[in-house]
């Protein structure tokens, strides 16, 4: 005789190692006073991300949840719903078959407990009160007994979340970092350190862990590229310290630097130094002495040399406005015309690639109006094509006027001249 092979008949449903799980977690499940069966629902959802439930899952459960009352979870019953296939294919909009294959999934995942009736159909039916009588379909109870679980695997899902994302964070603070030394590198024109190199170095880094939720590997990876940032940064730093200018005229000849900006033979210098002179203002009564065009709270500051030399030679706002008009179109001569073009050149600092350590720094040599006009002046060069590096050049401006060697007002005669000439 043959060996028996037994076959599958159509319509039986499958028996593997989920469905002997899930039906433990049915069991261990003894009823509880006023449950909620949302609220147990709502418990998945927050786990759901972290265990992996699929969206087709959680949208079952939410149109089997509705079938099921506060009293089918009291201890010594059983929440069983019983919607039929055709109704959850309406539902869910989808497919008979995809609502099977969704079945299968929520039992695998120990959601659900199918409770077949020996013909294989599912129906029940309820009392006046509500009660379940008798039923066949869905045994709802492994939500109740996995409600504690739910709760512990969404709550360290959180945790991981904010370290995630906290670690993510100072990844990208740390390449915004690698950024702005690689655009000090460029305004400096500091050589031998390759700004290029050390940028792609730290966005191969991050790409390795973009999208990663391993908190060892982005510790690993923040832990690397913050000692390749700082190792950068030392470099950096370094290297601008040995650009700064001597502070005092002895020292500039105890300590000469080249102060032209690289690359620029036809360089027209203009001038300040550290050695601040009085303002020309007339004071009275603490106050500063009206002109006839009114005053700037500016000239209660100190006047560097840059700015004498500027007065010397006639430079005003009218004449840098005019002298630069691809710039400055629009600038009312009232008594806060040299406020409003330090703001101007500000702007244009950001604009154009000019390193905030070179603007404070040109603010110090030749304070705030003839770090304006030197920025407005470095600004037009670049745009009108004298100019290829901003930074570099106005650094270079720095240096001859901590020299006393800057004369910014013939610079600025020189640009109005030459637009005279192309017009």
């Amino acid at each position: 005789m043959g060996a028996y092979t037994p076959k599958r008949s159509g319509g039986m449903r499958r028996y593997n190692q989920f469905n002997s799980v899930v039906e433990r977690l049915a069991k261990g499940y003894a009823g509880q006073e006023k449950v909620s069966p949302a609220r147990l629902l709502g418990k998945l959802k927050c786990a759901a991300p972290y265990i992996g439930v699929p969206p087709s899952v959680l949208g079952l459960l939410d149109a089997l949840i509705p079938h099921s009352k506060s009293q089918d979870w009291l201890p010594g019953r059983v929440p069983l719903v019983w919607p039929r296939n055709e109704t959850l294919s309406r539902k869910l909009g989808v497919s008979v078959r995809q609502v099977q294959k969704t079945i299968r999934t929520a039992i695998e995942f120990g959601l659900i407990v199918p409770c077949d009736s020996p013909n294989g159909h599912r129906g029940g039916k309820r009392n006046a009160a509500g009660d379940i009588l008798w039923g066949y379909g869905f045994d709802l109870r492994p939500l109740g007994t996995r409600s504690d679980e739910f709760d512990a695997i969404a709550a360290k899902g959180y945790a991981e979340d904010r370290e995630v994302d906290r670690l993510k964070r100072a990844l990208s603070a740390a390449r915004r970092r690698a950024r702005t030394l690689a655009n000090a590198v460029l305004d400096a024109g500091i050589e031998g350190i390759d700004a290029t190199r050390e940028i792609e170095l730290v966005r191969m880094a991050l790409d390795h862990v973009k999208g990663s939720r391993d908190l060892d590997a982005l510790i690993r990876c923040l832990s690397q590229v913050t000692q390749r940032v700082d190792a950068f940064q030392a470099a950096v730093d370094g290297a601008l310290e040995a650009l700064i200018p001597c502070e005092t005229a002895m020292d500039a000849v105890e300590c000469p630097v080249d102060s032209s900006p690289k690359g620029e033979s036809a360089f027209v210098h203009s001038t300040t130094t550290t050695q601040l002179e009085t303002a020309n203002a007339v004071t009275g009564r603490g106050l500063a002495k009206k002109s006839s065009e009114a005053w700037d709270i500016a000239l209660l500051a100190p006047q560097s040399n840059v700015e004498a030399d500027l007065d010397r030679h006639g430079i005003d706002p009218k004449f840098v406005a005019k002298a630069a008009p691809e710039l400055i179109w629009d600038l009312d001569m009232g008594p806060r015309a040299w406020g409003r073009l330090i703001s101007i050149a500000e702007g244009l600092t950001g604009q154009h690639a000019i390193g905030a350590h070179a603007w404070r720094e040109a603010c110090r040599l030749m304070g705030q109006r003839g770090a304006a006009a030197a920025v407005i002046a470095t600004v037009t060069k670049n745009v009108r094509g004298e100019v290829r590096s901003p930074g570099a050049y106005l650094r270079g401006m720095s240096a001859k006027a901590a020299a006393g060697e800057l004369n910014l007002g013939k610079t600025y005669h020189g640009l109005r001249e030459g637009l005279e000439e192309a017009a």
